[in-house]
């Protein structure tokens, strides 16, 4: 995406790829609250935090975005948070730090961290074939002889691809009105997509490069992980990775199914357009289907900075998030194919170039960045109900958001 002269550099933050057409659209006649419907909390010592709440409330007044929320931690302090605009324009509903939308890919680290807590109690083996807990062995078709492991999924190094028949038009479910659950079962789609003789099984599903050789970001690798982690342990990911990761880090108000009676708390996604859109709910959940709030999501970045300085809530360790979070490839063999911006992975997190760790989450409707800075302890949040990508005025927006937040 382009930015203007001397903007900051956002995240990578490619626009989905199962879009069949780019939204463009302009913000016409919407008329939304600016800061003074906004929250914000300051805490601690963070650097200027009056200044940089200035900063950030003058870049937000034209209300260019339907709604959305900011934060930045300084280590286990919560510096800033800012809920801005609208959850449901409409409604005038104002989005706040308790409103609740997908969150995209940024959902990927909780496979990472349920991964490395696993991997950590000798549940699983990041290196052995992922075979050993699945009911018939799954191998490249190209590369029958390369197995699959944890940690090519993990990296997206495994060779599985998206497919747009496959994957993007059929993962997604959306003709549900208010979705609970996704009407298939994710070990049935996975077989189904990779497993040949499997109703979307196409060869294309896998990359011509063996497991291990080239990085290719997938999603439905990503939930082939989930699956494995969810096989090795005896229950549903969902399941797991809440007793896992999502209640010992005291993220209430995040899930993967959200229940009947807090529909009022969602945000409603817009369009580029500025057209409400129907809720979705996604068959491989782990790979883009958490739901959370800037509340919980400044809650898991005090929780990373905090497992760099040695302290986690049990049944969770320092050392296991730690592991998830730290480079996996070693100096000079990186593979091939990873972008340039982000030229390390760790378990499930983008290590990008300025040295800080964490995902962007994209979907119709979500934009989300979360990031920490291992060398300084500082972390940020930028979430909105719009996907950025789909109005072109919105991207330099969201670059001089981020770059408020952390200078």
């Amino acid at each position: 995406m382009a930015l203007p002269p001397r903007a900051h550099r956002l995240p990578a933050h490619p626009a989905p790829a199962r879009r069949a057409r780019r939204l463009i659209g302009t913000l016409a006649g919407l008329s939304l609250a600016s800061l003074a419907t906004a929250t914000t909390l300051t805490e601690g010592s963070g650097s200027s935090p009056a200044p940089r709440a200035e900063r950030l409330a003058a870049l937000l007044a034209p209300a260019a975005l339907p709604g959305g929320c900011v934060a930045r931690t300084q280590g286990a302090a919560v510096a800033l948070q800012q809920a801005f605009g609208h959850a449901d324009v409409a409604q005038r509903r104002p989005y706040t730090v308790d409103t609740w939308q997908p969150v995209g890919s940024v959902s990927k680290t909780i496979i990472g961290l349920t991964l490395a807590q696993l991997a950590e109690r000798g549940v699983v083996d990041l290196d052995a074939p992922i075979d050993r807990h699945l009911r018939t062995p799954l191998r490249h078709p190209g590369h029958p002889g390369v197995p699959i492991t944890l940690r090519q999924l993990a990296t997206h190094t495994s060779g599985i691809t998206d497919s747009e028949a496959g994957y993007q038009q059929v993962a997604y479910e959306r003709d549900r009105g208010d979705p609970r659950r996704p009407r298939q079962a994710l070990p049935d789609y996975l077989d189904a997509y990779l497993r040949p003789g499997g109703r979307l099984y196409q060869r294309s599903h896998f990359a011509p490069a063996a497991p291990g050789a080239r990085f290719q970001y997938s999603n439905v690798g990503s939930a082939l992980a989930a699956q494995v982690l969810a096989n090795a342990a005896g229950q549903p990911f969902d399941v797991l990775s809440t007793k896992q990761v999502l209640q010992p880090l005291g993220l209430q108000h995040t899930g993967w199914f959200m229940p009947a009676h807090r529909a009022a708390e969602r945000a409603t996604l817009y369009s580029g357009e500025r057209q409400a859109l129907a809720p979705f709910l996604l068959v491989t959940y782990p790979d883009g289907g958490l739901r959370s709030t800037c509340a919980d999501l400044t809650r898991l970045l005090q929780a990373w900075a905090g497992a760099l300085d040695g302290q986690a809530p049990a049944p969770l360790t320092a050392t296991a998030l730690r592991a998830a979070l730290a480079p996996q490839f070693a100096p000079g063999r990186t593979p091939p194919g990873l972008n340039a911006r982000e030229p390390n992975q760790g378990l499930f997190f983008a290590l990008r170039k300025d040295g800080s760790v964490g995902h962007t989450g994209s979907d119709d409707g979500v934009t989300v960045f979360l990031f920490l800075d291992p060398a300084t302890r500082v972390g940020r949040l930028f979430m909105t109900n719009i996907d950025i990508s789909t109005d072109p005025a919105l991207p330099p927006l969201a670059a001089a958001l981020w770059q408020a937040l952390g200078d």
